[in-house]
């Protein structure tokens, strides 16, 4: 018989014997009588892994151990479980039984705490009221000692710990006394703030921002906010978790370590158009983007951009921003810009700023904007746009919990904003109609809600709804809102889209490749509405569009740099758009 015979033999007999070794193995069940709080399902999960660890070696004792611990923990003092094991003759099928006794359940009666006198009296109350009365659970109970011993920690106790002494049982009234005591160990503080690697930013730009002071309590909260505050400011890498250590003087001492990242850049790009066959002289065109952030180490920022976009279209920006004027708890910005389009009108816009921090993550804003739009004087006569002139003012809530403004892993980010601007029509005159209304007032509303969600290591969900509003009187095209491309919906051209009314949904799974740079899948969807208005020529149409894709976020030192390959709902791979973004905020 040669070698290949002696293998097919070996594997045919291995396949027959396969169903009666796989149906020979010891199977264990289970029946439960007597419960009621807690039903088959539930006392099933506590046992089939000791049932499938032990097999053959399961006890009835070890199993009633467990389903009484189940029954104690949930303040069922007086629970009984009997069990029996019982094994056939053929030993392929064991069977348990449990006969439980639940008996009546016990509620948290009195709750004595001692070993602390100096502790809050309100802390102490509000300790023992969120549990006296309730029914008994460990779990609960737990829960509200680690509550309580986070007063402690964020209270200048860092090594407090609270002890069950007892819990004394009352079998006539069906309640249990709990006698805890507190050993709160010594208070510390935070005598002194070292702030290591700031080699341009000033201290005080960083203490401001952070709730602590030397003096202050030690506060476990607090330290552990430290990052996320810092972060939000954009001038460093992802800051860490600050340590805390008593140095060689007993004296408290609270490290932050930052590393300062890039934050103001020169950006230029200058091209030449050779005139056309019907032209005598070509031109220029360029964008150059001047973004100083953390000016002197101050925390203050400006920016500046020109762009040149055609022979005969150009647009200037200058923006200002200063934090906590005077020392105060108070922002302050404005910015200029100014955009010529074609040889059609002049817009000009001048916005002044306040905002006020209520606290790290909350910014309550007012904002105040005027703007002119001038058309141009044409050879032949024809009407553009109005000239036209608006002065808005509006106030918005903004609320900021993500962890880092550039790679959130967790937190919401939540803007909303309320405006109402009057407009007036100046001419020409030509175009104005005897009797029609020049002015009038509009209305504006802007809502936009980010979270984000880490799942698993390493990688984040983020969903994010965006919309906005405009109403009221007469609206020209330049009053609309824009919707398409790189910041709103992919797979469409910038501003492909406008209307009266838009909103679009953000849906990224992102890959974290380092801190701050990741891969991502999306899916964007979007809506506009603009009314019809015939004698502005303003086409009207409602529509809903999608798009998706994959794309890249790279931190560089110009910025984070946003990728991304995206489809319109509907597009072969080959119609696909490639998206780019910048983000360098000022």
């Amino acid at each position: 018989m040669n070698l290949m015979s002696r293998v097919l033999i070996r594997t045919f007999f291995l396949f027959a014997l396969l169903p009666f070794l796989t149906f020979s193995q010891t199977r264990t069940e289970i029946d439960f009588r007597g419960n009621y709080f807690f039903d088959d399902q539930d006392l099933a999960k506590l046992t089939n892994s000791y049932l499938l660890s032990n097999s053959l070696n399961a006890r009835p004792d070890s199993i009633s151990a467990l389903i009484c611990r189940l029954y104690y923990d949930n303040g069922f003092f007086g629970c009984i479980v009997s069990s029996e094991k019982t094994v056939p003759a053929d030993s392929l099928l064991i069977s348990f039984s449990a006969d439980i006794t639940e008996g009546e359940r016990y509620k948290i009666g009195q709750i004595y705490v001692s070993g602390f006198d100096t502790t809050s009296v309100f802390e102490n109350q509000k300790f023992t009221n969120s549990l006296s009365g309730l029914a008994y659970n460990s779990a609960a109970v737990a829960s509200s000692i680690a509550d309580y011993l986070n007063y402690f920690e964020n209270n200048g106790y860092p090594f407090a710990k609270i002890k069950v002494n007892s819990v004394v049982k009352d079998s006539s009234e069906f309640s249990v006394t709990l006698n805890l005591k507190i050993e709160a160990g010594k208070m510390y503080s935070i005598d002194e703030i070292s702030i290591k690697g700031n080699t341009n930013t000033s201290e005080n730009v960083i203490l401001r921002e952070i709730d602590l002071r030397p003096g202050d309590r030690f506060s476990e909260e607090k330290i552990a906010r430290i990052p996320a505050q810092l972060n939000r400011l954009k001038f460093f890498e992802p800051v860490q978790l600050p340590d805390y250590y008593i140095d060689s003087k007993g004296r408290g001492v609270l490290e932050i370590t930052i590393k300062e990242r890039k934050v103001n850049n020169f950006d230029g790009i200058v091209g030449y158009i050779p005139p056309g066959t019907s032209e005598k002289t070509g031109y220029f065109t360029g964008l150059v983007t001047i973004s100083l952030k953390n000016l002197f180490g101050t925390g203050r920022s400006s920016s500046l951009r020109w762009q040149k976009i055609d022979r005969l279209s150009s647009e200037l920006e200058f923006s200002y921003f200063e934090p906590r004027i005077l020392g105060y708890r108070l922002n302050i910005g404005g910015s200029y810009f100014q955009k010529k389009q074609d040889s059609v009108y002049v817009q000009q816009r001048v916005e002044g700023m306040v905002e006020f921090p209520a606290t790290s993550e909350i910014f309550f804003s007012l904002s105040f904007l005027r703007e002119t739009i001038i058309p141009t004087i044409l050879t032949v006569p024809a009407f553009t746009v109005y000239n036209s002139a608006q002065n808005s003012i509006s106030a918005g809530i903004r609320i900021d919990t993500r962890d880092d403004p550039f790679s959130p892993v967790s937190g919401v980010y939540f803007f909303n904003s309320f405006g109402n601007t009057e407009k007036s029509l100046r001419g020409p005159a030509e175009y104005i109609a005897a009797g029609q209304q020049t002015k009038y007032s509009i209305k504006k509303i802007t809502l936009s809600l980010d979270l984000f969600y880490s799942p698993f290591l390493r990688q984040v969900i983020m969903f994010g709804i965006n919309g906005k509003n405009i109403s009221g009187g007469m609206l020209e095209v330049s009053d609309l809102y824009k919707l398409g491309g790189t910041r709103s919906l992919r797979g469409y051209r910038e501003n492909q889209f406008f209307g009266s009314t838009i909103g679009w949904t953000n849906l990224e799974y992102r890959l974290l490749l380092s801190r701050r740079s990741y891969g991502f899948v999306f899916f964007d969807s979007g809506y506009y509405k603009r009314d019809k208005n015939e004698k502005l020529k303003i086409s009207g149409n409602e529509e809903t569009k999608s798009g998706y894709g994959l794309g890249m976020n790279l931190e560089t030192g110009v910025g984070v740099l946003n990728v991304s390959y995206a489809l319109a709902k509907g597009e072969t791979f080959s119609q696909g758009k490639i998206h780019f973004g910048i983000i360098n905020d000022f």
